[in-house]
């Protein structure tokens, strides 16, 4: 992973091109209802993204923003959702773990209805896919995405040290 240093003492704070690729954000977009290979990368993404908005936050930049964040009104903000679900999926076999697959879900483009566990879900975009760790949902482009924009607009914008 590549990290840059700011000059400001700001926290290090890992580089979004970084965590694109490290993410593995192909595997989420070429989508497969069937295919649960997606689960691990998946669990990879949360503990990363995570870590960028607490290292955000420590910066003083928490992202905060609540636009269809979670449901049931279980979460206040992004930052609380993704270390919610980091939280309950670290330490858990994501990918070999049955307890933890039946668990974690995703649906594409609008709908709603219950997934084989008797999770209720809800996606409310033609265009989005809706992950869900038991009932809290969290949209790649309309929650990840702009997490890692808005991580990446909160930079400081002194030179990075060579």
């Amino acid at each position: 992973m590549n990290y840059v240093e700011y000059t400001t003492k700001a926290p290090t704070l890992l580089e979004p091109s970084s965590f694109y690729e490290v993410g593995k954000l192909t595997v989420f977009t070429d989508y497969q209802p069937d295919d649960h290979s997606w689960k691990p990368a998946f669990r990879e993404m949360i503990v990363l993204l995570d870590d960028m908005l607490a290292k955000s936050e420590q910066a003083g930049n928490r992202i905060g923003f609540t636009e269809q964040v979670g449901v049931n009104g279980k979460e206040q903000d992004i930052t609380s959702l993704v270390k919610w679900m980091r939280e309950n999926m670290v330490g858990k076999n994501v990918g070999s773990d049955p307890g933890i697959n039946q668990r974690l879900n995703r649906y594409k483009n609008a709908g709603a209805g219950y997934f084989a566990n008797g999770a209720f879900f809800s996606c409310d975009y033609e265009d989005e896919i809706a992950f869900f760790l038991d009932d809290q949902r969290i949209y790649l482009n309309r929650h990840i995405h702009r997490a890692i924009l808005e991580v990446q607009a909160h930079k400081a914008p002194s030179n990075p040290v060579q």
